[in-house]
């Protein structure tokens, strides 16, 4: 159940903030050729598991930064490979 419930955030956290956060760090996004979109990602995480855990009660807990960046690189890799098997 929680991850469903941090799932939920991470979805209104992507809906709500990450628009407003992508076009903010936008310049740092070009000088790194897109690689600040992860660290951009990882605060997303951290928010989303933040919110669950605090208003919920339930969710999971993200140690560090560290972990959370981590968990933003896997979550991209999902993505992408759940993007590529949506299109075939």
């Amino acid at each position: 159940m929680c991850f469903a419930f941090v799932g939920l955030f991470l979805n209104i956290v992507d809906s709500l903030v990450k628009p407003f956060l992508t076009v903010i760090s936008l310049p740092l996004t070009i000088i790194t050729l897109g690689i600040f979109q992860l660290v951009v990602n990882s605060f997303m995480l951290e928010l989303a598991s933040y919110l669950s855990v605090n208003l919920l009660g339930a969710g999971i807990s993200i140690a560090s930064f560290g972990s959370a960046f981590m968990g933003s690189i896997l979550v991209s890799i999902m993505r992408s490979i759940l993007d590529s098997v949506a299109r075939n």
